[in-house]
């Protein structure tokens, strides 16, 4: 492995870590900090949470520890792919764009059906993308260059 290649190594690997990192941080904000919905929620539902009925206070408050789950479960499963990317394994990064995709592809589209039914909710739409984008970019920055000197010699002039 050429000094290049370990560089680039380290930074995908790098970029993979903070997703898990972030992710679990996600996941336990949603599992033991947030007990209600969020004030975007709210701007959409156009209703305060003690407004609502105590039936859907509590079909909502399942919701969140449910979205909280998969976020946890999302950092913990980068956790888990950050060794096997580090050694060069093609199986883990397609895990980790795999994992990316489905935990917040469907999240980043939830904001925006959000924000659609009601410009002024301010979904964190920035924050989705960057989740969704980190390991994607830590998986495709952690690959060797397909392309080798060896194998494609110049052609002469």
């Amino acid at each position: 492995m050429d000094q290049r290649h370990r560089l680039r190594n380290r930074l995908g690997v790098a970029l993979v870590v903070v997703s898990a990192l972030l992710g679990i941080q996600s996941g336990i904000l949603f599992l033991y900090v947030f007990h209600e919905y969020r004030e975007y929620h709210a701007v959409v539902a156009e209703t305060s949470w003690p407004d609502l009925s105590v039936g859907l206070q509590t079909v909502i408050y399942c919701i969140l520890k449910i979205v909280g789950g998969g976020f946890l479960a999302f950092g913990v499963g980068m956790a888990c792919l950050v060794l096997p990317i580090a050694r060069g394994d093609n199986w883990a990064r397609c895990c980790a764009i795999c994992l990316a995709a489905c935990v917040w592809g469907p999240t980043l589209y939830a904001c925006f059906v959000l924000r659609d039914a009601n410009p002024a909710a301010e979904p964190p739409l920035g924050g989705v993308l960057v989740m969704l984008l980190l390991p994607i970019a830590g998986a495709l920055i952690s690959c060797p260059s397909t392309i080798s000197a060896a194998r494609y010699p110049r052609m002469p002039n």
